[in-house]
């Protein structure tokens, strides 16, 4: 009974779609093995590196901010006596958030802005420009 079923299977059309199944099962299996030779064969030689490129910035705020902070840790209170600046609003958008936005002040709980002793300090990247901006004095 069972290969009388079978043959009247493959009479009626079996055949056929068993053929299809496989052609589109093979043009599947060519396109993704088709993938993996897209891409790059080469990799780079070397890794480009900033050693020997000061970190600088254009904006005065900024360089008299990480100026005023140093070594230290300090409250936007702080920081306004520092720089020697009475308005709030003013020193938060021109000094202390392009500061941050470029990556030179971090906050001290970065978790929790509103935290009542927030302070701020300098990054890897604002300790190498406090380095330059001191370094430059001296002479």
């Amino acid at each position: 009974m069972k290969i009388l079923g079978n043959i009247i299977w493959v009479v009626f059309g079996g055949l056929e779609m068993a053929v299809a199944y496989f052609c589109i099962g093979l043009l599947l299996m060519i396109t993704i093995i088709g993938i993996p030779a897209s891409t790059p064969s080469s990799t780079p030689a070397s890794t480009p590196s900033s050693a020997g490129v000061p970190f600088t910035t254009d904006n005065e705020n900024i360089l008299r901010l990480v100026k005023a902070i140093g070594h230290r840790q300090l409250s936007v209170k702080e920081m306004l006596a520092a720089v020697g600046l009475k308005d709030r609003m003013n020193f938060m958008e021109y000094s202390l958030t392009p500061a941050m936005t470029e990556g030179f002040v971090c906050l001290l709980y970065p978790d929790k802005p509103k935290h009542p002793r927030q302070k701020y300090l300098l990054t890897v990247k604002g300790f190498a420009l406090y380095n330059e901006l001191t370094k430059d004095a001296s002479k």
